[in-house]
């Protein structure tokens, strides 16, 4: 993959139930050059890959119902890891989790890859180099 695209190496983790749009983001980060993990669209599956990291991806990409359904288990972890995360929502849906970034659908890829770039490149967490 070319180095030069504007995700090249970063680890991104998807959780967007609806399969249209996830298709969108996942294409349009892997294209932009990102690896990706998932995606999950349920609350279970979401629960269950957080559960499985072997290192934490850089950016997270989280619809945002999913997010703040009261059986998702792992904002705190997220929170705690200091994972920059950007809640995709769509119909009007305003997130509870107002500390996060978000965007409103519809949305263009340019605007996710745009974030996610921001977002990577300011943080200065350190990671495993072991894949997802």
């Amino acid at each position: 993959m070319p180095s030069d695209l504007p995700l090249s190496g970063s680890r991104i983790l998807l959780v967007e139930q609806d399969g249209f749009l996830s298709d969108y983001l996942t294409s349009s980060l892997i294209e932009a050059g990102a690896s990706i993990a998932g995606p999950a669209r349920s609350v279970e599956q979401a629960n269950s890959m957080l559960g499985t990291f072997t290192a934490m991806p850089d950016a997270i990409v989280f619809d945002a119902q999913i997010y703040e359904s009261k059986d998702f288990t792992g904002r705190d972890a997220i929170s705690a890891a200091g994972i920059p995360l950007l809640l995709v929502t769509r119909g009007g849906y305003t997130p509870v989790f107002a500390t996060s970034d978000t965007l409103q659908a519809p949305f263009a890829a340019y605007q996710v890859v745009d974030h996610i770039k921001a977002v990577v490149s300011q943080s200065n967490r350190s990671h495993s180099t072991s894949p997802l």
